[in-house]
């Protein structure tokens, strides 16, 4: 039979008036089981190479070969290509020419400076061509440095002419071919020459809400699964996370290492990876509908000598049915199932009802 809204609110005025008037209220409660040591946990998360790097041109010419292509396996210090410049040989030589004649003027200077101090010693050469002579000394140094810095960098131009793995990995992307014209320049985002991946060792990136990321440390294992591989798991590792919570999402960036030698599991692949994880000490866990907020504090209405009591609790996951409570209730007590909003400290109870916490495993 439907009611008035004023008829309503008669009802709601009239239980609150017999609650204080001393009448007993019949409550269901629940004792608090502890929480099990050892607590399952899953994050999503994206496989990511282990290693990864792009490649650039240091030296502008025409590429004269291509010894690798897409998903070849290569190994540190393989060559991948070759880039053509024939001005870089003549250019070494003309340097090489004038590390030689600063060499010689470098020599000279010496001599004359040598031979000035000597005359010098016996008042035949005047201070000031004797200062002349020693600057040229120092300058005749300086260029010899210079001469042959020049050499190093056009050699060291020379070994760029060849672009070699980094390290063992696999040519995931590449955008050149023989004929193309090089240019040495990394600050262009489009003149990369190969993208190359390690694929053997992958990590997996997982972005964890803060009840969860907190609870992954270095070194927790992990079972991951993948939709796309059905049937089949792969062991993980984490080895670090950002210690950031992300304002935008609310998460934090977790990274396992994921073994994957028979490169079996490519990059970008969307799984679950799944952990177990103890507790630090211990947790108990009420039935969710126990707990309640008031004044924007998570309470639990408990029974002591038939009448009810609110204890302020720090709260922990909610998982399904139950809820974790980290910090506030002993677990002697007997907690109120569904409290009523009306309830106050004080008021007289009666147990209709024990109900058995399972937890969670």
């Amino acid at each position: 039979m439907n009611r008035s809204f004023p008829e309503v609110i008669l009802s709601i005025t009239l239980f609150a008036t017999t609650l204080h008037a001393g009448e007993v209220v019949k409550v269901r409660t629940a004792k608090p089981e502890a929480a099990p040591a050892e607590q399952p946990l899953k994050a999503t998360g994206r496989t990511a190479p282990g290693q990864e790097a792009v490649l650039y041109a240091r030296a502008t010419g025409t590429l004269s070969e291509r010894k690798v292509d897409i998903g070849d396996r290569v190994k540190e210090g393989d060559v991948l290509a070759v880039i053509s410049a024939p001005e870089i040989p003549h250019e070494i030589e003309a340097a090489k020419a004038r590390v030689e004649q600063t060499e010689a003027r470098k020599e000279l200077a010496g001599l004359l400076l040598e031979r000035g101090e000597t005359l010098a010693a016996s008042n035949a050469f005047s201070k000031e061509d004797l200062d002349e002579r020693r600057s040229g000394t120092r300058t005749a140094t300086a260029d010899l440095l210079s001469a042959r810095a020049e050499l190093g960098r056009l050699e060291e131009l020379q070994r760029f002419l060849v672009i070699r793995a980094p390290f063992d990995g696999t040519i995931t992307a590449r955008r050149v071919d023989v004929g193309d014209q090089i240019k040495g320049d990394a600050n262009s985002g489009d003149g990369w020459l190969f993208r190359i991946a390690r694929l053997d060792d992958l990590r997996m990136i997982l972005h964890a809400p803060p009840a969860t990321a907190l609870q992954l440390k270095p070194g927790g294992e992990a079972e991951i699964s993948f939709a796309d591989l059905p049937g089949r798991t792969f062991p993980g590792k984490v080895v670090r996370s950002s210690g950031v919570i992300d304002a935008g999402s609310g998460t934090m960036r977790v990274e396992l290492q994921v073994p994957n030698p028979d490169f079996v599991l490519p990059a970008g692949l969307s799984g679950m990876a799944g952990f177990i994880t103890k507790s630090d000490f211990p947790i108990l866990m009420v039935p969710s509908n126990a707990v309640l907020i008031r004044g924007g504090v998570a309470n639990l209405a408990v029974i002591e000598a038939g009448k009810v009591r609110f204890l302020p609790v720090k709260p922990g996951r909610t998982l399904g049915a139950k809820t974790e409570i980290l910090s506030g209730l002993s677990p002697e007590k007997e907690v109120v199932l569904s409290p009523n909003a009306l309830l106050q400290d004080g008021d007289a109870v009666e147990v209709t009802a024990m109900e058995q916490v399972k937890s969670s495993s």
